[in-house]
């Protein structure tokens, strides 16, 4: 199977996105986002201890803060994602990665054809596929992928077809 497109800037952005979403949709991220504000809850009320401030005085702008804090994470994540991605992209030194693209699978694993090199991997070594709403991921570690967009993909029945003739998970991000 091969498949031709033109990687850009913004499956940059969606890869990014995609993996903090998939994060954030764990107990773990919301159990360590209400973790993260009773700390900060309890650190205020220790300082107001310390100090000996009434705290009742102070306390509904301590819960205010505390809830800010919940929800201005994530939204603070984002944030961050889009500055280093743009940076990343908008560096003159990384716009070689860019252009057209070729993903070969066969038996034997996937080839991956960019404007600079070409790389190989077996089947063996790619941990599962991910499907998200805009590409496939071919993840070969926790972190790393190759990025297949799905507008790329004239079949995705056939492709999800390979996949199992090879062994290789796919699931849904």
């Amino acid at each position: 199977m091969n498949f031709t497109f033109n990687y850009e800037e913004n499956d940059v952005y969606r890869f990014n996105f995609d993996m903090h979403s998939s994060n954030s949709k764990g107990k773990g991220y919301l159990q360590q986002r209400s973790g993260a504000s009773l700390y900060f809850f309890g650190l205020l009320c220790l300082y107001a201890y310390v100090l000996d401030v009434k705290i009742m005085n102070y306390l509904w702008l301590i819960i205010v803060l505390a809830v800010v804090h919940f929800f201005f994470t994530p939204y603070d994540q984002k944030q961050r994602i889009k500055r280093s991605v743009a940076s990343f992209t908008k560096d003159p030194r990384n716009k070689k990665l860019f252009g057209e693209t070729e993903i070969v699978l066969d038996q034997k694993g996937l080839l991956e054809k960019t404007p600079i090199e070409e790389t190989f991997i077996k089947w063996e070594h790619i941990l599962e596929v991910k499907e998200a709403d805009y590409a496939y991921y071919f993840f070969y570690a926790s972190n790393r992928a190759f990025v297949l967009p799905k507008n790329a993909v004239s079949n995705s029945e056939g492709l999800k077809a390979f996949l199992d003739s090879v062994s290789v998970p796919l699931v849904k991000m």
